[in-house]
């Protein structure tokens, strides 16, 4: 391989890095301010500690401040750590 093999290697390996991109997702100010606009999970009945969560509990509403819609079924049948009231976002970390 001659220098000019290798700075073409160099090249390459830069654009493949470039387009492989970022494990994370970094959000812009602007696309931080769209969150509001998706939807949540809230709770729609007051729970007490122990309670079982069920889906007549709950409602996806809009703004976006607790739980994505997509991962309710990771809440669903599980004992509430805490009393919850009515009205608020739910919250993974509230349930057992």
């Amino acid at each position: 391989m001659d220098v000019s093999d290798l700075k073409k290697l160099v090249e390459d390996c830069t654009i493949v890095s470039l387009a492989l991109g970022v494990k994370e997702v970094h959000l812009h100010d602007e696309d931080i301010a769209e969150r509001g606009g998706r939807r949540s999970i809230y709770l729609v009945k007051e729970i007490k500690k122990g309670e079982i969560l069920t889906d007549k509990m709950v409602k996806s509403v809009r703004p976006a401040l607790g739980l994505e819609p997509y991962r309710l079924e990771e809440v669903l049948g599980k004992k509430a750590k805490v009393d919850l009231p009515s009205g608020i976002p739910l919250r993974s970390e509230d349930f057992e």
